[in-house]
């Protein structure tokens, strides 16, 4: 099962969270990073912060990539979600280091 880990617009109550919305929820989560703004977005990059955000069950990428476009990376990365850690997609800028 393919997870996605969302911590900004795609999470819920947010812009775009139609794309997820039908997508099983896993949990919530953190991970290790640091977010930073790309114009009007925010994006995960490696940093120590804890990050927090939504895991979900994703089959089909898409929709999400098309939306992420090419400022965007899909990688994997290690989320907790309720005291384990589950290997997850996430969309970042730059490489993250773990």
């Amino acid at each position: 099962m393919p997870l996605l880990f969302v911590y900004a617009t795609l999470r819920r109550g947010e812009s775009h969270h139609a794309l997820v919305v039908d997508r099983p929820f896993v949990g919530e989560g953190t991970t290790r990073g640091a977010l930073r703004r790309l114009g009007p977005y925010t994006v995960l990059c490696a940093g120590e912060d804890v990050i927090r955000g939504e895991v979900y069950d994703v089959d089909d990428f898409d929709a999400l990539d098309r939306y992420e476009g090419d400022e965007y990376a899909r990688q994997v990365i290690d989320v907790d979600v309720n005291g384990q850690t589950l290997r997850t997609f996430a969309y970042v800028r730059a490489p993250l280091s773990r």
